[in-house]
């Protein structure tokens, strides 16, 4: 008996049992039946395999993986009639210990066994192209195109769970891609509906969707399709949502429709200046209600194709530049000594703010002028009032705040329609919540439902022209165009 079937674990006992019946397998003459060993065998994976998944269910990752181990090098396209397929498990084993590396070959080796088999485990081929298209992991373009177009057509309403979450999440992440017409053919709820159901034939429809957008129908491979696959295994590594059909929060939503974008960036709010202008005595307001935020543009779509992704709950949604600013300074003002105290600490932020929107989009520039201009009359008579002691001619002046470098000293020109900050602000964040209204209606109307990226590596053809016009024995005229590259 060889040592590696001595186990110490119950569990273990299993693989003694497995060692024993290969052994007998593999010593059976050839003119004996053999039936029975193989039942035998049969009877051994399944009962390892299932004391696999419990022990992995139980967290016992350590027995999980040799449990498992044995089943996959014993037979590496094993597929349980109950628990599918044993590189599965393997794979999830290692990924929930972090070796993220060791799953993903498991699970791309084991697709492959399971193919050869003919074979076919949904649980395996969601795992597979989740792995796949990660960068240097050597997979087949052509193979895992298949195993998408394969697990679309389990695609039914009249499919059973859990296989039918793995099949709903790829769909719906499909129908991201898509006009309302054909998405009604795949799912007549909305998006988001926590009870997103397929239609009957939904699996027809998106092979047929799918073959439509074949950038070069002629040739064996669908660029366009392996392009999502790709974009799908990034945005569900980055961007996750776990309680969304499609597996994704607003970012990964936005990266799957129009793939990586030309601009990200953040704003945040660490800036020395920032934190001792905008969070000062008497203003109720704290860092953690500036929220975390990422700004995404695709110049190369559309001028207003631009996403402010702000977070919410540990999950990012499509926002505006308004949601940037915490609720408590953007509400109505008063000229009270407490309004006019928080206006300036929301004339502080604003002014931070909009300097970084105005950097990454022109849609900011004009109010970011307007708030710039501003604050710096201010800052220009609050200076002019500490050198000469006197209230500049034409303004009227207000003190707010106490404390070291808390204290302001404000204006308003009557003259020159200047108001109090708490005034400025209340104007501005109207202005803002339009500007916000009308980028989104025209990203609305204007972008696509999707976008891609396979053209924009080749080079653009030089393509030239010329004319001819001869006249007809009939008196008519005909033209003629001839063209051609350079």
């Amino acid at each position: 008996m060889c040592s590696a079937c001595v186990r110490r674990s119950p569990l273990h006992a299993l693989v003694l049992v497995g060692c024993a019946a290969l052994f007998a397998l593999g010593a059976t003459p050839a003119s004996e039946s053999s039936a029975p060993s193989d039942a035998r065998a049969s009877d051994t994976l399944e009962h390892a395999i299932a004391a696999g998944v419990q022990a992995l269910r139980n967290d016992q990752f350590a027995q999980a993986e040799s449990l498992l181990t044995t089943v996959v090098d014993t037979q590496p396209g094993y597929v349980s009639p109950r628990h599918g397929a044993a590189a599965y498990w393997l794979g999830t084993a290692y990924e929930r210990q972090e070796r993220t590396g060791a799953a993903r070959t498991v699970w791309m080796d084991g697709q492959e066994a399971v193919a050869a088999r003919g074979a076919f485990d949904l649980r395996l081929a969601d795992a597979y192209l989740k792995a796949a298209p990660e960068p240097d992991a050597g997979y087949d373009r052509a193979a895992t195109v298949d195993v998408y177009r394969h697990l679309l057509r389990y695609a039914d309403s009249s499919l059973a769970r859990p296989e039918a979450a793995i099949v709903k999440t790829h769909a719906a992440q499909a129908t991201l891609l898509m006009t309302e017409g054909h998405r009604r053919r795949i799912s007549s709820d909305a998006p988001h509906d926590t009870a997103w159901a397929l239609q009957r034939n939904a699996g027809t429809h998106l092979l047929e969707w799918w073959r439509q957008q074949d950038p070069a129908p002629a040739t064996p491979a669908n660029e366009r399709m392996e392009e999502h696959i790709q974009r799908v295994a990034t945005a569900r590594a980055k961007y996750p949502h776990a309680t969304r059909m499609s597996g994704l929060d607003d970012r990964g939503e936005t990266y799957v429709r129009y793939g990586p974008p030309f601009l990200q960036r953040s704003i945040s709010y660490n800036d020395a200046g920032f934190v001792l202008d905008v969070f000062r005595f008497g203003v109720n307001v704290s860092s953690f209600e500036f929220p975390e935020n990422e700004i995404w543009t695709y110049p190369q779509i559309h001028h207003a194709a631009y996403f402010i992704f702000v977070e919410d709950d540990d999950h990012y949604y499509i926002g505006s530049s308004s949601d940037l600013m915490p609720s408590r300074l953007s509400n109505t003002f008063s000229n009270s000594d407490r309004h006019l105290n928080r206006a300036v600490s929301a004339l502080a932020a604003m002014r931070y703010i909009f300097r970084d929107l105005a950097l990454y989009h022109s849609d900011f520039g004009t109010l970011y002028n307007d708030i710039e201009d501003y604050a710096s009359w201010q800052e220009m008579k609050a200076s002019e009032y500490q050198m000469t002691g006197r209230v500049p001619p034409g303004t009227r002046m207000r003190s707010v705040g106490a404390g070291i470098n808390q204290q302001r000293f404000v204006f308003s020109s009557p003259v020159f329609g200047i108001g109090m900050p708490s005034q400025f602000v209340q104007s501005t964040s109207m202005e803002q919540q339009t500007l916000d209204y009308h980028a989104q209606r025209i990203r609305k109307k204007e972008l696509p439902p999707q976008a891609t990226d396979i053209f924009s590596g080749l080079d653009s053809l030089s393509l030239t022209m010329r004319t001819a016009r001869f006249l007809e024995p009939d008196g008519a005229t005909r033209t003629e165009v001839y063209w051609g590259t350079l």
